[in-house]
C-alpha cells in the first residue's frame, strides 16, 4: 500500500474499498471492452465477476497475495468454472508532491472500472492494491471486497472457497 498525503489519510474511513453506486455502468456501456466481455460471460454462466487489483512490479504485499492465493492450483482450477476472473495490474506514476504517487492501470481501460483514491470516477475504488472485488455481474453490485492476506486468512479457507461461498450466499438472497 502507499502512503497517501496526510490530508487524504485523515478523510478516509477505515474501510479501504467501496462501490460508487452512481457510477456502476449499465451492461455493455462501461467503456471497457474487456470488462463488458467478462461481465457478459459471467452473466451467461451465472457466476460472479472477480477483479483482482495488483501492483506486480512494485508492491511486495501484492506479490505475496498473488503467490499465496492467485497462483494456487485450486484458484486456477476455479477461475472460469466457478467465477470469471480479471487481473488488473498497476504501475506507479509520480504524484504531485514528494512521497506520493498515482496509479496507472494495465490495461489502461481498466481505469474506467476500478481505481484508487486518485481516480474517484471509477465505480469500484480502493485505497491501493492488493484488492479483490467480488461483483454481481447483473446488477454490478459489489458483494464483497478483500484487501490483504490477513483479511483472507481470517476465513480459514482458500480464496476460491471464499469467492464461491460469497456467491452462494448472495444468490440465495431474494432480489
Amino acid at each position: 500500500m502507499f502512503a497517501p498525503q496526510a490530508g487524504v489519510a485523515q478523510q478516509l474511513p477505515p474501510i479501504f474499498g467501496f462501490a460508487n453506486k452512481d457510477r456502476i455502468p449499465e451492461v455493455n456501456k462501461s467503456g471497457s471492452p474487456v470488462f463488458d466481455k467478462l461481465r457478459n460471460e459471467a452473466m451467461k454462466k451465472k457466476q460472479p465477476l472477480v477483479i483482482y487489483l495488483t501492483g506486480s512490479s512494485w508492491c511486495s504485499q501484492c506479490n505475496i497475495f498473488t503467490r499465496e492465493y492467485i497462483k494456487k492450483t485450486n484458484f486456477k482450477n476455479a477461475a472460469g468454472k466457478k467465477f470469471i476472473f480479471w487481473l488488473v495490474d498497476t504501475k506507479q506514476v509520480p504524484g504531485n508532491s514528494p512521497g506520493t504517487f498515482q496509479f496507472k492501470m494495465v490495461p489502461e481501460e481498466a481505469a474506467k472500472i476500478v481505481g484508487c483514491v486518485d481516480s474517484p470516477r471509477a465505480p469500484y475504488v480502493v485505497l491501493g492494491p492488493p484488492a479483490v472485488f467480488i461483483i454481481d455481474p447483473v446488477s454490478g453490485k459489489l458483494i464483497k471486497s478483500l484487501f490483504s492476506k490477513s483479511e483472507v486468512d481470517k476465513y480459514g479457507k482458500p480464496l476460491a472457497g471464499i469467492i464461491e461461498e460469497t456467491w452462494v450466499e448472495f444468490s440465495r438472497k431474494p432480489k
